[in-house]
């Protein structure tokens, strides 16, 4: 089964496409604007664009997206705007993947699969798997270890469920 995570933003959205039946992290990467400081609906277009672009060259079977569980307003406190424009992502990014044929869509809140692992461990933890990209510095970026966690919760969760 092919699986794609995305973390999701409006300045950068980080990806990961794992492919469970043979055990490799196919693609990953950060979907950066190129023009960032323009307006918040351009840069939505793109991430979407390079969003539709990597599901169609990889075909997941499902779509794991990163949801904020509201720690983001708590980190930016009188920040709405951002959370606002967070929203138009998230929303955006959703409903490209959802007109998609055949692609389940799945949310996970991101302290659902976190569990209050600080980032610095759940890079060390999620690099375990991926001996090999974590010598390619893939994780370097957190947003694309972010897209990698959320994928494989998500794979781990559907093994546990077969197993019951």
């Amino acid at each position: 089964m092919i699986v794609m995570g995305i973390d999701p933003g409006s300045q950068r959205t980080g990806y990961a496409v794992i492919d469970s039946t043979r055990g490799v992290l196919v693609a990953s990467g950060a979907i950066v604007p190129d023009n960032r400081r323009g307006q918040p609906v351009e840069r939505i277009d793109n991430i979407v664009d390079t969003v539709l672009h990597v599901l169609g060259a990889h075909r997941p079977a499902v779509v794991v997206i990163e949801v904020t569980s509201g720690k983001v307003a708590r980190r930016l406190p009188g920040r709405i705007s951002g959370l606002s424009v967070y929203g138009m992502a998230v929303g955006a990014i959703r409903q490209a993947v959802r007109g998609r044929n055949g692609t389940e869509l799945v949310s996970v809140a991101e302290n659902e699969w976190t569990r209050g692992v600080s980032k610095r461990r759940r890079k060390g933890q999620i690099a375990l798997a991926f001996p090999e990209a974590l010598r390619a510095r893939v994780f370097d970026d957190p947003d694309v270890t972010d897209a990698v966690g959320v994928a494989l919760y998500e794979l781990h969760r559907r093994a546990l469920a077969e197993m019951r």
